[in-house]
C-alpha cells in the first residue's frame, strides 16, 4: 500500500491526532492507532492498571465512574457499553 502524501494534523479539540492520507488522487482521513488499538476492554483496563477500580465501580453500580474509566482507555460509546453491562448485571 503506497501513499502519495501523509501528514499529521491535530483536530480542533487538540487531543485527537489524525492523518490526511492522499491515495490515488482521493483524500481521506484516518486515525493514528492508539496504544489500545486491537485490545479488548478488559485488556485496555488491565494495561492502564484500572481493572480493580473498574470492578469496584461495577459492583457498586457507579455508572459515572465506569464511564470515566472506559473513556480513559478510549472505549468508543462508553456510556452505551456501561448501560449494557449494568443491565446484564441485574439479570
Amino acid at each position: 500500500m503506497s501513499y502519495s502524501a501523509l501528514s499529521k494534523k491535530t483536530c480542533r479539540s487538540g487531543n485527537d491526532s489524525i492523518a490526511d492520507v492522499q491515495r490515488s488522487g482521493q483524500k481521506s482521513k484516518m486515525r493514528i492507532p492508539s496504544q489500545y488499538a486491537g485490545m479488548t476492554v478488559n485488556e485496555r483496563l488491565f494495561e492502564a492498571r484500572l481493572s480493580g477500580a473498574f470492578d469496584v465501580a461495577a459492583r457498586a453500580g457507579d455508572r459515572a465512574e465506569m464511564i470515566r474509566l472506559l473513556t480513559k482507555v478510549e472505549v468508543d460509546n462508553a456510556a452505551w457499553s456501561v448501560d449494557i453491562m449494568l443491565a446484564n448485571q441485574k439479570r
